[in-house]
């Protein structure tokens, strides 16, 4: 089942990079970017559904809300550096319309600027933004852009964008449908093959993911991040978080 992580809700300047050994992560999908450098050996994934291949020494890149999956068939150690956009929004404003022909750039002979990348610390925003900012440009400079296709993950990228604006809202399928101009049979039916679940379900989870964040984060209180997160009452929030976690908001927030 494709999962939504939105982990960075709310956060300006979320970066995470960590070092990994075989790794493996089923299909997933988030609105932040990421960059996986390859170190040694070869590591296979899959983006949009395409099997790739990233040899040493080179980087993929990941663009906000592309479904993207790594396995274990071939030995590899990588990098992955995850981060939101607005570490790169002159990048994004220059291609707000448009994909790159190859995600995978060879960094043989630049690898230092990403091992520079893994050095900096919380502190040091304008120095990660500058890092990232000539990592794209290696991309740039790499491959050529083309117009981005519009598909089911065109309409799964809309939906998702609009859950996330409005998801502390009493929104419906119907309300999503009318907005983003499909019809709500299809809609639903999209979305499901995707997800494989409706679309309160899947509203659910996302609200839940929201407010594993902020009791992880945030000192707000429980009743606080219900509300914050969309949920109508207290003991809604509870029970879907339970049924959800297995915990309630507090036992998750204390362990």
């Amino acid at each position: 089942m494709l999962q939504y992580q939105n982990e960075n809700i709310g956060e300006s300047f979320s970066f995470k990079c960590r070092y990994h050994k075989k790794y493996a992560v089923p299909p997933h999908i988030h609105e932040y970017s990421e960059i996986v450098y390859v170190e040694s050996g070869s590591l296979t994934a899959y983006l949009n559904g395409e099997k790739i291949s990233v040899p040493e020494n080179h980087a993929a890149f990941i663009f906000p809300n592309e479904i993207h999956e790594y396995t274990a068939e071939t030995p590899c150690s990588i990098w992955c550096a995850v981060f939101s956009n607005d570490f790169v929004q002159t990048f994004f404003r220059l291609h707000s319309d448009s994909v790159p022909v190859d995600y995978i750039i060879d960094l043989s002979s630049r690898k230092a600027i990403f091992e520079e990348l893994t050095k900096t610390t919380a502190e040091q925003i304008l120095r990660r933004s500058a890092i990232l900012h000539m990592l794209f440009a290696e991309l740039e400079g790499q491959t050529k852009f083309t117009e981005r296709i519009k598909s089911d993950n065109t309409l799964y990228h809309a939906a998702i964008n609009y859950i996330a604006e409005n998801f502390r809202n009493d929104i419906t399928l119907c309300d999503m449908a009318k907005s983003l101009g499909y019809h709500e049979k299809y809609l639903s039916t999209t979305l499901h093959s995707l997800t494989k679940m409706n679309f309160r379900a899947f509203l659910a989870t996302y609200r839940i993911n929201h407010a594993k964040s902020l009791l992880k984060g945030t000192e707000a209180t429980v009743a606080q991040i219900a509300m914050e997160s969309g949920f109508s009452s207290l003991n809604t929030f509870n029970r879907v978080f339970k049924a959800a976690t297995g915990k309630t908001p507090s036992e998750y927030r204390r362990r």
